[in-house]
């Protein structure tokens, strides 16, 4: 039996970039999107060029496509939130929908679940959206699990980072250290993220909603992950987590303690292992730098 043909949005993304990798090591034929004519992946995949807000143009994109991997979408620009989260994913479950798609994974994000004051989050945790771009996710995901005709699943990723995010950690600024160290970095490899979406979208799954998480796992604070990727003791003393909090609080009018953790249990309980371990990742990361 061939392999699905799989449609990737966001594949020029930091996540997205990695889960092409991922589909195209197993062997996938993979159409992916870009609105630059000049994008030339680093692999061998078909690209069309085109715009998701249009709604003609994402339902010829989703043709012949078994299964439809949603991760592209708008982080940064506020004007842009409704049109690059929602309208866009609203676009392409309705092109799933007529093109007969069997399978449609949105990637979403755990900044869903907003303010808590729960220590311990996983799927069954209420979702309290604080800011634009958390709820035009949530909005986004509500509008998948309604309007799909086709099994749909939600992925929560984590603090997503690649290589250079990661070695970026390390050299985290004295003053940060101080005020962040003690916090949870809910950090999570892009590879490890895309493993797990390649997972979602191959295999028979039990849930519709899955956070993607390590932190049940590793678990690190930014101190301990600092001294990971410098190999050498943090000197500064780290600030109890209930002062980084408070300045959040007064800065941007709501914060979460830096002591949560969301967990990842749901999909590996299933039978799913993250392929690559935190220490193996740090080294590899560091033979490429040189």
């Amino acid at each position: 039996m061939s392999a699905p043909k799989i449609l990737l949005t966001g594949s020029r993304g930091v996540l997205g970039r990695a889960i092409l990798d991922a589909l195209v090591s197993d062997g996938h034929h993979v159409r992916v999107v870009s609105r630059d004519k000049a994008y030339k992946p680093a692999h061998d995949c078909e690209v069309v060029v085109g715009d998701l807000t249009d709604w003609i143009f994402t339902e010829s994109l989703a043709q012949n496509c078994d299964v439809v991997i949603h991760c592209a979408g708008e982080k940064r620009d506020a004007a842009r939130f409704e049109s690059g989260n929602i309208n866009t994913t609203e676009n392409l479950i309705g092109a799933a929908n007529k093109n007969r798609a069997s399978k449609f994974i949105y990637v979403s994000s755990v900044g869903v679940y907003g303010k808590t004051s729960s220590p311990l989050i996983d799927e069954t945790h209420s979702c309290n959206p604080a800011n634009d771009y958390e709820r035009s996710k949530l909005i986004a995901e509500k509008s998948v699990l309604s309007r799909a005709k086709m099994p749909a699943l939600i992925a929560r990723p984590t603090n997503v980072y690649d290589d250079h995010g990661m070695l970026s950690l390390g050299k985290m600024p004295t003053l940060k250290r101080v005020l962040k160290g003690r916090e949870k970095t809910h950090f999570i490899h892009s590879k490890n993220v895309a493993a797990a979406i390649t997972h979602l979208a191959t295999r028979d799954v039990k849930q519709k909603i899955y956070n993607i998480s390590r932190d049940h796992q590793e678990n690190e604070t930014y101190r301990t992950l600092v001294e990971m990727l410098s190999e050498e003791s943090v000197k500064e003393i780290s600030l109890p987590i209930h002062i980084i909090h408070w300045l959040r609080l007064m800065k941007n009018g709501y914060s979460n303690l830096g002591n949560k953790t969301y967990s990842g249990a749901l999909l590996t309980d299933e039978g799913f292992e993250y392929p690559h371990a935190l220490e193996a990742l740090i080294k590899d990361a560091k033979n490429n730098e040189r």
